[in-house]
Parts: structure tokens; C-alpha cells; sequence
């Protein structure tokens, strides 16, 4: 599976597992391990997002603020590029654009399994390496499954027109 990173400061912990699993293309400037063509290093500027993320599967779209509601182009600019998103963020607002099924919630999924992110003996603290090897395990499962993969296309539009009412779970936070 061939994986586009979007946010600078998890770009080495997300390196990291790439080492030890597949594929991870850099685009930007931090941690850049892709070049654009022979000729440029870096994509030309205004090219558009979703062209950036045309030959991928998976794009990892994490959000630069934790903030709650707070959901910017990441998700959509993966999701118009026709790849998976593998979202870090506030799946919850998120959802009230998009469907479930749309694209990966890491939260969500560290949830479901009844995974509580972060060092246990630092309140708040980030993912750490086993976090993200939860959600690397998860994602390497779909990519060998067709099946599982095409579920996220399954569709016909990704937009939530009803969208979710939530009760908000405490337990798991994002920083």
C-alpha cells in the first residue's frame, strides 16, 4: 500500500513504521523522500491536492489542531484524490460531513478495540509507536483484503446527508 503523509509532526513516528511495514511517500518539504518528477524535487506549485494523492491508496490526513469541530480540507482533499483517508482528528465533526465507512477513524478504531492512546503514565500525552502500530496493523489488513479496501468505496456519495447524532466519549482524546 503506498501511504501519503500530510502532517509534519508525525511524519518520523509514521517513518518509523513504514521501515517496518511498507511504503510511505513524503511529498512535502518535512521528512521529503518522493521526488515529483525528473526534473522537480517538489510538486509545481498550484497543483491541486487531489492530483498530489492520485497514485495512492491510503492518505494520512491528521489534523493540526485538536481542537473539537475542528475539520479542515485534509479529509476531503484525500477522499477527492480517490484514496482512503486515515483520519486524525475529530472523527465526530467529521462525520457529520461524511459517512461512516468513508474513510479510516483512528479513533474510532483505537475505540473498537479498546485501545486508550497515549502513555499510561502521562495524562494527555500523544500516540506513542504501539498506538500507531494498531492503526498500521488495521490498515495493512484492508490493503491485502479487496474486499475489506472496496467497502470504502461502497458509497454512492460520501456526503452525510443525515448527519450523526453523538454522544461524545471522554475516554479517548487526541492532542
Amino acid at each position: 500500500a503506498s501511504l501519503v503523509l500530510q502532517r509534519a509532526f508525525w511524519r518520523k513516528r509514521a517513518r518509523e513504521h513504514a521501515k517496518k511495514r511498507k511504503y510511505l511517500a513524503a511529498l512535502g518539504a518535512c521528512e521529503h523522500n518522493v521526488r515529483w518528477s525528473s526534473s522537480d524535487e517538489y510538486p509545481p506549485r498550484g497543483t491541486k491536492p487531489w492530483e498530489l494523492y492520485k497514485d495512492y491508496r491510503w492518505v494520512l490526513a491528521l489534523e493540526n489542531s485538536a481542537e473539537p469541530g475542528y475539520v479542515t480540507e485534509k479529509l476531503v482533499n484525500a477522499m477527492a484524490s480517490g484514496a482512503v483517508p486515515v483520519y486524525y482528528g475529530d472523527s465526530r465533526a467529521a462525520r457529520k460531513v461524511f459517512k461512516r465507512g468513508t474513510f479510516v477513524d483512528v479513533l474510532e478504531i483505537w475505540r473498537l478495540k479498546g485501545h486508550v492512546p497515549g502513555d499510561p503514565e502521562v495524562p494527555g500525552s500523544p500516540p506513542t509507536e504501539a498506538d500507531w502500530d494498531v492503526i498500521a496493523d488495521y490498515v495493512v489488513a484492508i490493503d491485502r483484503d479487496p474486499d475489506l479496501y472496496a467497502k470504502f468505496f461502497a458509497h454512492s456519495n460520501a456526503l452525510n446527508e443525515e448527519p450523526e447524532s453523538e454522544v461524545y466519549d471522554d475516554a479517548v482524546k487526541f492532542e
